[in-house]
């Protein structure tokens, strides 16, 4: 008579409901809510309980839902963590931003972006003034299905640059922006040079201390790969031969993340 659902079993529940079929979403969303009612209705939250998970969870369902009233449902969690004095962390903020991504508009992008940059700004507690929500951000607009989805991206890196300090672009942010670049080449040729130059700025960074853009193998082979598909011949085989004496200086500097075998 004493086993009760607690706070994990709510959360693992409600985490499931983010691998519903889209179609489905609407009635994922309200069951979520239901659940919600029902864990606050039934927990007295103290110094033991952590129910912030749920929350977390709650909000990646709206954002997968791509329901076109997301970013409120979100921010509406965000009130109830509050009515509910529970530990607030940076995750669920940092989704309010992540559900603008979502919705794929220049207008959503933007409203996320500067309210990502007003929380820095205000040195919030609960956000890391470092590369991670700009990453989550990053991640969310790579793979919408914007058009304008790598312009908003690089605006993104160019925002990283201007915060400054850990918040720059690090080593995923540039792995995600080369990745997406490569992909999308074969479409437009101005990508590949796009690519090799956010590279050149990685290697530049990671040169001048930034040691959280240390270069991976997966960076450099994002662009071999790209470069070898090219049809612009001369420039590639040019960009293609600085590239690898790149890769080779980070393994002859002791970079362990670029493999000699890769050479």
């Amino acid at each position: 008579e004493n086993v009760r659902p607690d706070a994990v079993s709510f959360s693992s529940v409600i985490r499931s409901y983010s691998k519903v079929d889209p179609k489905d979403a609407s009635i994922a969303v309200e069951k979520v809510m239901r659940l919600l009612d029902e864990l606050e209705g039934s927990f007295i939250v103290d110094s033991d309980t952590n129910i912030s998970s749920c929350y977390n969870a709650a909000a990646n369902v709206m954002i997968k839902s791509g329901l076109p009233d997301a970013v409120d449902r979100v921010k509406e969690l965000v009130k109830r963590m509050k009515n509910m004095d529970a530990d607030q962390d940076g995750r669920l903020k940092t989704s309010i931003i992540e559900a603008y991504a979502s919705q794929g508009s220049r207008e959503s992008f933007q409203e996320g972006k500067e309210l990502l940059l007003k929380m820095m700004d205000d040195q919030d507690p609960d956000l890391e003034k470092d590369a991670v929500p700009f990453n989550i951000l990053l991640n969310a607009i790579l793979k919408g299905n914007s058009t304008e989805k790598i312009e908003q991206a690089e605006e993104l890196m160019v925002a990283m640059d201007k915060v400054g300090g850990n918040a720059r672009p690090d080593l995923l942010s540039f792995n995600m922006i080369i990745s997406a670049l490569s992909r999308s080449s074969a479409k437009d040729s101005e990508h590949e040079q796009k690519a090799v130059g956010h590279l050149r700025n990685m290697l530049k960074s990671y040169t001048n201390g930034h040691e959280k853009a240390k270069p991976d193998s997966f960076v450099f082979n994002c662009i071999i790969s790209m470069l070898a598909r090219s049809k612009q011949h001369e420039w590639a085989d040019n960009a293609m031969y600085r590239t690898l004496m790149a890769m080779e200086s980070q393994v002859t500097r002791g970079n362990k993340l670029v493999t000699p075998d890769t050479i």
